[in-house]
Order: structure tokens, then C-alpha cells, then sequence
């Protein structure tokens, strides 16, 4: 996947709970551009890119139909 912004390096899936609340994150390789990609209640952790680079794949305590 190309960078957020800027050039080279490719994009960082990644999980944390530095808010007290496991959200979803990506950002460059690099460490710039970091942005978030959920800000619920629920508990979203375990994230990973797809086999393909387009997706990403989680691991949520949410309830309901699954939207893919």
C-alpha cells in the first residue's frame, strides 16, 4: 500500500490502548501520519493487512451484521 502522505515506505496496521480503549491505528513505515481507523466503545485489537493489502483484518467484541 503506498504511504499516507509523502513518498516510500508503505503503511503500518496497528492496535492500541493508549486511549483505555483498544482502537485500530495505521500510519507510514516510518512513523509519520499516524491516523485512526476506530474510535467506538468497542474493543478492536489484532490487526493485520489482508493477503491482498487492501484490507485489514481484526479481531472486535461489536455486535451486529458484518459489513464487508
Amino acid at each position: 500500500m503506498r504511504p499516507l502522505s509523502g513518498s516510500g515506505g508503505g503503511v503500518i496496521a496497528f492496535s492500541s490502548n493508549r486511549t483505555g480503549n483498544d482502537d485500530l491505528f495505521v500510519m507510514n513505515a516510518e512513523g509519520s501520519d499516524q491516523r485512526p481507523l476506530t474510535a467506538t466503545e468497542a474493543q478492536d485489537g489484532w490487526a493485520n493487512w489482508s493477503p491482498d493489502g487492501l484490507r485489514i483484518a481484526f479481531q472486535s467484541d461489536r455486535s451486529g451484521a458484518l459489513n464487508v
